[in-house]
């Protein structure tokens, strides 16, 4: 590989290691968070059981944007750690919306307005969270097999 084409190929990674960041501190992070702390600060109106699955995103977005950071690094243990990471708090993120899901269509949950189920507007604001986590653990396991 010349060394122009190495340079490329540098500005690319950095390139998408941004926007990495970028959409993971914005669906991983503020979305998963900010539902998440909704559902605690609404504790009184929805009850432990839902409160508890607001903890649970919020752990559940820390786990993923640090997977996410730690992916950004070239040692082997920072990104093993990082699939770890990145992999529990989708999978429980993904467990979380499920059972927020299937309360909210149970007890219809409804916009006041538009009068359609609230569990579409938790599904297209969480489930973007596929994007960062599928591209954190790519790095991650690339970052892991390709440099000594």
């Amino acid at each position: 590989m010349s060394e122009k084409s190495k340079k490329r190929e540098n500005y690319r990674v950095i390139i998408l290691k941004i926007l990495l960041v970028i959409s993971a501190l914005i669906w991983s992070f503020f979305m998963v968070v900010m539902t998440g702390a909704g559902l605690v600060f609404n504790r009184e109106s929805y009850g432990q059981n839902i409160m508890q699955t607001g903890i649970f995103f919020i752990i559940s977005g820390i786990l993923m944007v640090s997977g996410t950071v730690l992916s950004l690094f070239r040692k082997k243990v920072l990104n093993l750690i990082s699939v770890i990471l990145s992999c529990t708090g989708f999978i429980l993120c993904m467990i979380m919306l499920c059972r927020l899901v299937n309360h909210a269509d149970r007890n219809g949950w409804r916009d006041n307005f538009t009068l359609t189920p609230v569990s579409d507007m938790y599904r297209t604001r969480i489930m973007p969270v596929i994007i960062p986590s599928v591209f954190s653990v790519a790095l991650a396991v690339r970052n892991y097999f390709s440099y000594k």
